[in-house]
């Protein structure tokens, strides 16, 4: 009786492992070197994947295949212009370490070597209408909350070789139009 009793116990902590590495939170924004973001989503049925990657205010996204496998995330560019590739893993659900290896050696995103990606906590910005919890993600928070400012700094350094800047022009006459306040029922 004492083996079936372990037996059946082995066998609910094997069935239980994968329920637990599904269940991690490892959707938002992680930053790693130079300034990498990493943006993992998930799909309705909870599976995470890379929905973004790139460098912060020097290259744009690129399409990154990823494979999120129990504790293992694998990125690899789909761009042949764009190497990136990297194998992480999940530390917890606000720590990734591993290895990275980003652009060639002539470019000034060029990183190869150890590397950890820390997930940023959402920023809550101090108007944010409290009406609006439970409705968007946390997650969300620091997306609706940039200011354009902030976008204004980021397109005043994009360079005629950057990528995106031939949307430059179309991005200013967006910030510049006139903005229409959006309630939590409008949302809804």
């Amino acid at each position: 009786m004492r083996n079936k009793i372990i037996f059946t116990a082995l066998l609910a902590n094997a069935a239980l492992l994968p329920a637990l590495a599904e269940t991690r939170n490892l959707a938002g924004a992680w930053v790693g070197p130079n300034d990498l973001i990493v943006t993992i989503c998930t799909d309705n049925d909870s599976i995470p994947s890379v929905c973004y990657c790139g460098i912060y205010r020097t290259i744009g996204w690129v399409d990154v295949r990823s494979e999120i496998n129990g504790d293992s995330l694998i990125m690899t560019a789909e761009h042949a212009g764009s190497p990136l590739e990297g194998r992480f893993r999940i530390v917890s659900d606000e720590r990734m370490t591993g290895t990275l290896s980003t652009g060639n050696p002539d470019e000034s995103w060029f990183f190869t070597g150890p590397a950890e990606l820390t997930k940023q906590k959402p920023y809550m910005p101090e108007n944010l209408n409290h009406d609006l919890e439970g409705i968007i993600r946390p997650s969300d928070y620091g997306i609706l909350s940039l200011d354009r400012a902030m976008a204004r700094e980021i397109l005043s350094t994009l360079s005629p070789q950057s990528y995106g800047y031939a949307e430059k022009t179309v991005i200013e006459k967006l910030l510049d139009a006139k903005t229409t306040p959006v309630t939590p029922d409008d949302m809804i």
